[in-house]
């Protein structure tokens, strides 16, 4: 393998890592938005999510919120009570 060839690959592989190690987390980022707002707000993260393809990891208790995810993780009392699909009917 050449040098040229070595630094393509070397770049290729730190894009991959790089690319899988970005995400974002946001701690109920609507909690204090009218509904209109918080759509608005929360469009915005879907948009980055697939511009970026990233992963977003989002807490709230907004049920509308949540079902516009693809998944849904619940707890109760600390404890994980629901991991899998979000109910997308309820979403808008």
């Amino acid at each position: 393998m050449s040098f040229v060839s070595r630094v393509h690959h070397l770049r290729n592989s730190l894009w991959i890592e790089w690319r899988i190690a970005l995400r974002f987390l946001a701690d109920e980022p609507t909690g204090n938005l009218d509904t209109q707002t918080a759509d608005e707000v929360f469009t915005l993260f879907e948009r980055f999510n697939v511009e970026h393809q990233c992963a977003i990891i989002i807490v709230t208790h907004d049920p509308r919120l949540s079902a516009r995810c693809p998944r849904t993780i619940r707890l109760t009392d600390g404890k994980v009570v629901y991991d899998g699909a979000s109910n997308r009917s309820d979403s808008r």
